[in-house]
């Protein structure tokens, strides 16, 4: 939560100020979240059963190192997370194949880098007719004419 506040008073002299507590930007509380789950610990197997305590985790990634007492405000996970992209009908996961994505943005969800998992994209050409050219006729008709629309939409394969 962070503290907002507004002045009130002839053209903003803030001669009474109103605070209260509210939640911060939609955004700053994703990215926070992403922050804290790209540094989270796999608790260590042998910590679940003995009752410690202390729960011991090694960052994401690293085997090899050594478990640690995890901090009070760290994510923990006790098992890897799923792939999602590919098909899993036991996670009701349909995986990525198929989808619309974004070509030419690396870093920005929807890209077809990140959402086509290493497989690549195709280009589909995607046909529709559209009204177009609409006249309003008064009292109460509106003629269209029937176009073609054509666009390229890149898909994972």
């Amino acid at each position: 939560m962070e503290v907002r506040c507004k002045c009130h008073g002839l053209s903003g002299s803030c001669q009474l100020r109103t605070c209260w507590r509210a939640t911060p930007d939609f955004r700053v509380v994703a990215s926070t979240i992403k922050r804290q789950y790209r540094k989270a610990l796999l608790v260590a197997q042998e910590e679940l059963n003995n009752g410690m305590s202390v729960l011991r985790g090694r960052p994401r990634g690293k085997r090899r190192s050594r478990a640690k007492p995890a901090p009070k405000t760290s994510l923990l996970f006790f098992e890897k997370s799923p792939s999602f992209c590919d098909a899993d009908p036991r996670m009701d996961s349909s995986g990525t194949s198929g989808r619309v994505c974004r070509i030419g943005r690396t870093s920005r969800t929807g890209s077809c880098d990140l959402l086509c998992c290493g497989r690549g994209h195709a280009l589909i050409r995607r046909s529709s007719i559209k009204p177009c050219n609409c006249t309003f006729h008064w009292c109460c008709r509106v003629d269209c004419e029937k176009c073609h629309d054509d666009k390229w939409v890149a898909m994972c394969k």
